[in-house]
């Protein structure tokens, strides 16, 4: 699935970011939680011990919000699944992009300088973070799209250069789906978390 290459610029992205703090009262709390987040890698990331790694698992589920994500890239399909099929489908779309993450993260850390420097609230539970990634050849504008649920912040999408981490795999699934069964989905989704 070609979106999956952009899964460890994404979390590398939360995990290297400099944040530059707008004046949009909104917004400041989505950022001072993606702040904590960036300390809490930036440490568990250097140790390379087994505790360092599930530290740094621990914090990456923090990141996410597998439901929603998991929700919205089956889009129709989802209301379809019974609870069970749900819950298997959204335990491996949470494995894959989390397997992405610990395959890619140390060779986007070496190659790619990222910045965020804005951040704009959409209401008192929802914030837009606004970064750039570059590596010598090319520059991606990234927004991260935030919401806070009971208390604390997730990503529910990601935008690159306009074009939704969601919306990317939704149509990779519902192409997916016009051929194939919803168990075939989920053994090709378990092939790409190991």
């Amino acid at each position: 699935m070609a979106i999956k290459k952009y899964v460890g610029y994404i979390l590398c992205v939360i995990c290297l970011s400099s944040h530059v703090f707008s004046a949009d009262d909104n917004s400041t709390p989505a950022l001072s939680w993606v702040n904590e987040k960036i300390e809490q890698l930036s440490k568990s990331s250097k140790d390379k011990t087994d505790q360092g790694k599930k530290d740094t698992e621990s914090i990456v589920a923090q990141l996410f919000d597998y439901d929603d994500l998991a929700r919205a890239s089956l889009d129709k399909t989802w209301n379809k699944l019974t609870k069970a099929e749900q819950k298997k489908f959204k335990d491996l779309f949470k494995q894959m992009v989390e397997t992405a993450y610990f395959k890619k993260a140390g060779n986007y850390l070496e190659k790619h300088k990222i910045e965020c420097t804005k951040s704009k609230g959409n209401g008192p539970d929802n914030a837009d973070v606004y970064c750039k990634g570059e590596t010598t050849d090319v520059a991606v504008d990234i927004v991260y799209k935030m919401r806070k649920r009971a208390g604390t912040w997730q990503v529910f999408d990601v935008m690159f250069d306009g074009a939704s981490l969601v919306q990317g795999y939704r149509d990779q699934f519902v192409e997916f789906l016009k051929t194939k069964s919803f168990n075939d989905l989920l053994i090709a989704l378990k092939k790409k978390t190991q």
